[in-house]
């Protein structure tokens, strides 16, 4: 059904679900959540997931900077493929790959946050827990700025943005610059033909 929706991707009914001013508000709440995540631990890692979960890191970042947290916070991102820009299916499993300038080497003491979009399956987090492990960090946490509640897997998302509980041939398409010129967060939904009798 999913996969209907995805091919049919351009031709579907949009609704905005929250403008920028309201993703905002909502990023600033996990940054606050984060904040009380690692309120007493010293070594702290925020990785984003790419695409959209290093921007959104970085946004989480900036939130945390302006609350007058200054302790060192390494920031890297990671590269989970899946889906085509278009959102289409490119492979059958969610693929992992580790750019050479991300320093994942070791992880040895820290508090790892990984940072995503959209929790929906969960595969692509599973993907990148199962290659962190091997980093010995102390602790693993996740934040997503939207939980679909759909997942498939024994995942869940500690820090929360938003709860969407939409139809499974409905897509959550977030928009986050600098992938798209303004931040928000809207329903794809497949249009509904007349109603006969």
């Amino acid at each position: 059904m999913l996969n209907m929706a995805i091919d049919n991707l351009s031709a579907m009914e949009r609704t905005l679900l929250f403008d920028a001013d309201q993703v905002q508000r909502i990023i600033r709440r996990m940054a606050i959540q984060i904040q009380g995540i690692f309120a007493t631990h010293t070594k702290i890692a925020l990785i984003g997931l790419l695409r959209r979960g290093a921007p959104i890191a970085d946004l989480l970042l900036q939130e945390i900077r302006r609350s007058g947290d200054t302790r060192d916070i390494l920031r890297l991102d990671l590269d989970v493929k899946r889906y085509a820009d278009d959102l289409s299916i490119l492979y059958p499993k969610t693929l992992l790959r580790i750019e050479d300038k991300t320093p994942l080497t070791d992880l040895s003491g820290y508090t790892v946050i990984l940072v995503d979009d959209v929790l929906f399956t969960g595969n692509s987090l599973l993907t990148v827990i199962d290659h962190l492990i091997h980093k010995t960090p102390s602790l693993i946490y996740t934040a997503c700025l939207v939980d679909r509640c759909a997942t498939r897997l024994p995942i869940v998302a500690n820090v929360i943005g938003v709860t969407l509980q939409v139809y499974a041939d409905s897509i959550i398409e977030c928009n986050i610059p600098p992938y798209e010129p303004t931040l928000k967060i809207v329903l794809a939904s497949p249009r509904k033909g007349p109603i006969t009798l």
